[in-house]
Formats: C-alpha cells, structure tokens, sequence
C-alpha cells in the first residue's frame, strides 16, 4: 500500500485531524497536507515522526464466522431500534377535551 494512503487510512481511523498529526510530528499544517497528498515527498526524519504520531490500524473485522455463529440483535437480547421513518410517523393517540365517552353523552331533546 502507498505510504501516503496508509497515514491517511490510520489518521482517519483514529478520528485524528490533519492538524493533530503535524503538531505531534512537528511539522506545519500545509506541509503535512502536501505529504498525505502526495504533493510533497517526505525526508527520512518526517517519515520517522509521522509514524510516531500515528496509531497503527485497527485490526479488520473477519468473515471468517459461519452462518450459525453469526449473532443477531435478538441474539444478544437488543431490541431492535425503530428506523427513522418509524419514529418520525408514529401514530398519534387522538385526545378528546371531552371527559365522558361518545356513547355517555348526555343530549338535551325536547
């Protein structure tokens, strides 16, 4: 894999900012954005000192589990969460200011 494109992948990885990374590398913001760019080729210290401030990635999540292995939601006892649209248009319970039910209406007919 490129170099570049790993600093970026394990930047990203870590929610680390451009910004972070130089500071911790000791370099400047434009001159660390041109390396991770590919604009600008690195010296042998600054490599040194961008792998210093990176974290390695984390491990890749594995297929490997067989189909009866796999767990689900109700596997694991969480309840499965209401997509956006089921929360959003939910049915409202109708409340009447009146108290007494339709059918105990009291109607006045002379």
């Amino acid at each position: 894999m490129d170099q570049k494109l790993d600093w970026k992948l394990r930047r990203v990885a870590a929610c680390i900012r451009q910004q972070d990374v130089a500071r911790r590398a000791g370099l400047t913001l434009a001159r660390y954005g041109g390396i991770e760019r590919g604009e600008i080729e690195p010296r042998a210290e600054e490599r040194r000192s961008i792998e210093a401030a990176l974290p390695p990635l984390p491990p890749l999540p594995t297929t490997d589990a067989q189909p009866s292995e796999r767990t689900s939601a109700s596997d694991t006892g969480l309840k499965k969460s209401p997509s956006r649209g089921e929360r959003l248009f939910r049915p409202f319970r109708m409340v009447s200011n009146d108290k007494q039910p339709p059918e105990e209406r009291i109607t006045d007919e002379t």
